[in-house]
């Protein structure tokens, strides 16, 4: 128990982390989707992660649940984490999140459960203003890499 406690002085008030994952979901137009959450500002969709789920398995489901779709293969693009990505509406928790790349739409299933009215792929020439900022960076990156390589 004085182990813990001074683990606990040591390390002091730490902020909560949240472990979640996002997705780069790219159409066979070569088009990013989007979605706009509750603040008007465009992200990419994903969550949370669930006890018990591996990070694939909450992009898939949080892909489904905010969009419809079925997404298979998925390719981890980038890890972010720190100050500079406080978790929605939370003070004093940090995200630390995967960014996974799909072009694996298996199915898009016309859900009523859909969390996101808002829901659109955009030209990576054309993307809208009000990107959220934890994402501004990974699809910067992003749109550079298919910029280098054609893809």
């Amino acid at each position: 128990m004085e182990y813990i406690q001074g683990i606990k002085n040591w390390i002091g008030n730490c902020p909560d982390l949240l472990v979640g994952a996002h997705v780069l979901v790219i159409n066979e137009k070569g088009q990013l989707l989007l979605q706009k959450g509750a603040k008007g500002t465009w992200g990419l969709p994903g969550g949370l992660l669930k006890r018990g789920e591996t990070l694939e398995d909450t992009a898939r489901r949080q892909v489904f649940a905010q969009t419809g779709l079925v997404i298979g293969e998925l390719r981890l693009v980038r890890v972010f984490s720190g100050e500079k990505y406080p978790a929605a509406n939370e003070s004093e928790k940090y995200i630390v999140a995967t960014v996974y790349l799909t072009r694996d739409i298996q199915e898009n299933v016309k859900s009523d459960g859909v969390e996101f009215k808002e829901i659109s792929y955009f030209d990576f020439q054309e993307l809208p203003e009000g990107i959220d900022l934890r994402f501004q960076d990974v699809i910067q990156e992003f749109k550079e890499q298919m910029l280098c390589v054609g893809v």
